[in-house]
């Protein structure tokens, strides 16, 4: 019994009130256009996996400016990742002359080339993306160019890196040029990539992938990347954290985005275990389309 004043019921309370008193529910907030318009008002630095761009570029130096300002776009502007190929840069290129705004740069030149210009590959990582970021593969003969960035994210509760590796591969790679490069890239990939989100590009052009199917990779690119043929892949571990969206041309060049679904998650998905010793090669196969 409660002695120091009297107690009244909810029902007894709302009768006390007058007749046009109303209580308006609060309506829920919705993000219009779904999950990609919210992730173009999320800040780059509250993203756990990244947003990334992919394009063969064909010479990076006279095109760097105009990259420069698609950044600053409504469009582009959370982009975490730039993952390019051919850029054609050698020794005399600095870092100054083909540098981003708030982007560091990662470049693989290509080396021991008798063509004067060709190959090379480049992958700019946002600074207030990733607080740490390191090359720990690279790869570069007349053939082919590699680069792997292991990236530690501002936000990344579960894993404690991403990795994220752009491949080049020119159409005259031989079968033997490519077998030693897989050799090497799935030695590295066993004793480093564990169960890690990683994300890998690259301009392919028709080359046998399957050594990266092998390693639990899987294609997300499903739409003809130059004319009617996909030669610009992307591989991942877990096809279900991102999408790939097809922007528009530059020089007849295209460019898509890998869009990430789980940006609003704390954690992400837990990844199956892969074994990285499988002596099985699978052929190209891709379990969901994506729509467009």
């Amino acid at each position: 019994m409660n002695l120091s004043g009297i107690i009244y019921s909810g029902n007894f309370n709302n009768h006390l009130r007058p007749n046009n008193f109303h209580i308006s529910k609060k309506s829920r907030r919705k993000h219009r256009s779904g999950w990609q318009k919210a992730l173009k008002r999320t800040p780059i630095h509250l993203t756990t996996v990244p947003v990334i761009m992919n394009t063969n570029c064909r010479s990076l130096s006279n095109k760097i400016m105009y990259l420069q300002s698609l950044m600053s776009t409504d469009t582009y502007h959370n982009t975490a990742i730039i993952t390019l190929q051919e850029t054609w840069l050698h020794e005399m290129y600095d870092d100054n002359l083909i540098s981003l705004k708030d982007f560091i740069l990662f470049r693989q030149d290509r080396h021991c080339c008798n063509k004067k210009n060709g190959g090379g590959v480049v992958t700019f990582i946002h600074s207030k993306w990733s607080i740490s970021n390191n090359v720990c593969f690279s790869f570069s003969n007349d053939f082919i160019d590699c680069i792997t960035v292991k990236c530690r994210p501002k936000h990344l509760p579960k894993y404690k890196h991403i990795f994220v590796t752009n491949i080049y591969i020119s159409p005259s790679c031989s079968l033997s040029d490519l077998s030693n490069f897989s050799d090497e890239f799935t030695m590295f990939a066993a004793a480093n990539f564990d169960n890690s989100p990683f994300v890998i590009t690259g301009d392919f052009n028709s080359s046998e992938c399957s050594f990266l199917e092998a390693l639990g990779h899987t294609n997300i690119v499903k739409f003809p990347t130059r004319l009617d043929e996909t030669l610009d892949l992307v591989f991942t571990n877990d096809e279900r954290v991102y999408e790939i969206l097809e922007r528009f041309l530059i020089n007849s060049i295209k460019i898509f985005f890998v869009l990430s679904h789980s940006v609003y998650l704390d954690l992400l998905l837990p990844l199956t275990p892969v074994n990285m010793l499988a002596s099985t090669f699978l052929t190209p196969s891709v379990k969901h389309s994506v729509q467009f």
